[in-house]
């Protein structure tokens, strides 16, 4: 799609081609007449050159909704013909008709730009034709022609890039697992040094009374020698 439409707008600026409603859009003055040499230019429009009104008015050569249009649903026809497997040479009608579906909405989508008198039927069958050469080359891009016996599955090396894709993510959960289960290691092991340290700061504590007051029962002690001695 985004190739359709680069394509499209780069046709549509180089083309210049006027809308078939371009008279509406440019509402010339009553009274101007055309040169006795040549045409005549936008200088008889009374509507502003610069609008937007105006400067789409010369986009109509390719018709961009058929081109989209084309794009998107063509690709859904080639898709699902190639998982229906339509030309298996096994003649089921009903194959064709649903991959034809998309692309009768596609025509319904373009034939509907002509009956309004924004494109002429160059513009929208020029837009079919770009818009189903794109859908069918991103088409080719993933899967094989539709005559071919697997048409059904897409090519080796993209299922190889989608299993390289899962793998990698596969990868990196399991290294963010690995990570979180580190973390968690980390932080139990920290909780549980924190813990025997502040058990051990504890006990230190509890020890320093008893030193205290063996301290204190030998300071009365010699104090009541020395009384003593006094004494005699």
């Amino acid at each position: 799609l985004s190739m359709t439409i680069m394509l499209t707008d780069v046709i549509k600026i180089t083309a210049g081609r006027p809308r078939p409603d371009m008279l509406s859009r440019c509402k010339p003055a009553l009274d101007t007449e055309d040169p006795p040499l040549g045409l005549s230019t936008v200088d008889i429009c009374t509507t502003d050159i610069n609008s937007h009104i105006m400067i789409d008015g010369f986009k109509s050569f390719p018709s961009g909704h058929s081109s989209f249009s084309f794009a998107g649903l063509g690709y859904l026809s080639f898709y699902m013909a190639g998982k229906l497997r339509l030309f298996d040479e096994k003649g089921h009608t009903y194959k064709g008709f649903c991959c034809m579906f998309p692309f009768i909405g596609a025509a319904l989508v373009a034939i509907s730009r002509t009956e309004d008198y924004r494109h002429h039927w160059q513009d929208v069958f020029i837009g079919a034709l770009l818009g189903t050469i794109c859908a069918y080359f991103a088409y080719r891009q993933y899967y094989p022609a539709l005559g071919h016996n697997t048409c059904h599955t897409p090519f080796m090396t993209r299922m190889l890039y989608w299993q390289a894709g899962l793998n990698n993510n596969n990868n990196n959960n399991n290294n963010t697992e690995h990570r979180r289960q580190q973390d968690e290691e980390e932080a139990c092991l920290a909780t549980t040094v924190t813990s025997s340290t502040a058990s051990s700061s504890h006990n230190h504590d509890n020890d320093h009374p008893n030193i205290f007051n063996q301290n204190t029962k030998y300071q009365s002690q010699k104090g009541d020698q020395y009384s003593l001695d006094s004494h005699f």
